[in-house]
């Protein structure tokens, strides 16, 4: 279930967004799979979590979020939040689901987030 309260009827931006993220198939077979993700940093003190994970068979998805709505923000991952194996790994390849842009890690992940933006990402151990 989504539930999504834009304006699409009169804003051709957000029609432009939903098209986007509903046409999606890599967005939706990671929510078919109906898992609950959890967040990887208990102690945020007032402030919602940022990133959450859910190691899956395919990998390890992590869901991050930039809850400022005027700020761009960096968000870095460090590999031992997200297991193990993980962070014993010399390198991890990192996808973004969504544009299914990839690129290598080491040691952490770096995430690069617009103003109110939203990523998936699917990060797997190379070696």
């Amino acid at each position: 279930m989504i539930l999504d309260s834009s304006r699409v009827a009169d804003d051709p931006e957000s029609q432009v967004l939903a098209t986007a993220v509903y046409d999606n198939r890599n967005l939706f077979a990671v929510a078919s799979e109906s898992k609950v993700f959890r967040p990887i940093e208990g102690d945020t003190g007032n402030k919602a979590a940022a990133v959450f994970a859910w190691p899956s068979p395919n990998g390890t998805y992590i869901a991050v979020f930039n809850y400022e709505d005027k700020k761009s923000q960096t968000i870095h991952v460090p590999l031992d939040r997200l297991g193990p194996a993980l962070s014993a790994a010399h390198t991890v390849s990192v996808k973004d689901v969504a544009s299914g842009m990839l690129a290598p890690a080491h040691g952490e992940i770096t995430i690069q987030l617009q103003p109110a933006e939203s990523k998936l990402i699917e990060v797997h151990q190379v070696d």
